[in-house]
């Protein structure tokens, strides 16, 4: 297992925010094997990806609001 670091807390929070890793894979624009490495530590996150988690946490240009269950 890798690092806990500020990284990795902001995509579990990000997965908090939207409701499962699929959506933030989605939301990220990234592959869900990609974003299961970052999550885990096992590989170092890109900073452009690091910054668009850091919207989906504080609500910024790139949140979007998990989807209602129909």
């Amino acid at each position: 297992m890798g690092k806990d670091t500020a990284h990795t807390r902001t995509l579990r929070r990000a997965v908090e925010a939207l409701g499962s890793p699929e959506e933030l894979a989605e939301t990220l624009g990234v592959s869900p094997e990609n974003l299961a490495a970052w999550l885990a530590g096992d590989q170092a996150l890109p900073n452009e990806v690091y910054l668009r988690a850091l919207d989906v946490v504080s609500h910024g240009p790139h949140h979007r609001s998990p989807r209602k269950p129909k």
